[in-house]
């Protein structure tokens, strides 16, 4: 007898777990779910206002042509901000000594501080970007 009270009260609570549930709660808000697919830079136009022909422009470089990421001699360090502090190395006009890009990076990879050693993005970026300068 007493199997067959807790198989009932087993059942009782499948149907409260079953009437809960009726209460369409839900913990994720449907106008969350589709946040950023929705997202423009354009504004809402009424349907009675005519068809305006003007044009945003918002390229900060305008009439500029793009260049490259690895040609571009800011792109390692502003790419890594944890890396390099927004700091940027010494060009080889500074030094007294010239270096070479691949000794840079060596070292860079070998030394105590081991930010450039663990972050992967950077240590493939340091490769395209020795490639690219070896076959200048």
């Amino acid at each position: 007898m007493k199997k067959n009270s807790s198989t009932e009260q087993e059942d009782n609570q499948d149907q409260n777990d079953s009437d809960d549930d009726s209460d369409h709660f839900s913990e994720v808000d449907e106008s969350e779910t589709h946040v950023g697919n929705t997202d423009t830079l354009l504004d809402h136009i009424p349907d009675d206002n005519p068809l305006c022909d003007t044009g945003l422009t918002f390229a900060p470089g305008e009439g500029q042509r793009p260049i490259s990421l690895y040609s571009d001699p800011d792109a390692e360090y502003l790419s890594f901000p944890t890396i390099f502090c927004g700091q940027r190395r010494p060009d080889n006009k500074d030094r007294s000594v010239s270096v070479h890009y691949t000794d840079i990076v060596k070292w860079e990879l070998r030394s105590m501080d081991r930010r450039v050693a663990q972050s992967v993005p950077n240590i493939f970026f340091q490769v395209k970007e020795n490639s690219v300068k070896k076959h200048k």
